[in-house]
């Protein structure tokens, strides 16, 4: 099983112009407070900023703003290109 398969990421969309990953958190995502980890979070985002970058992109660059997710959430990374 891969890393994406073991946290349950799934691809929504993945075209040149947008890739779209969704990961719901369960409890064995969670941090120290009971949202989700910073680690989890950043995998979601990397995900989809691979799934973009071996489509079409030539460069690709990560920003990430954390916010709290809570159990059982639905969360979305989105990776659209910066210069089409």
């Amino acid at each position: 099983m891969s890393y994406v398969q073991t946290l349950g990421m799934t691809v929504l969309e993945a075209s040149p112009s947008l890739t779209r990953v969704a990961l719901t958190v369960s409890a064995a995502g969670l941090n120290m407070h009971g949202t989700a980890h910073g680690g989890l979070v950043f995998s979601l985002a990397d995900e989809a900023f691979a799934v973009i970058s071996n489509l079409e992109a030539q460069a690709v660059a990560a920003e990430t703003h954390l916010i709290r997710i809570p159990l059982n959430s639905c969360t979305v990374g989105k990776a659209p290109p910066v210069h089409p």
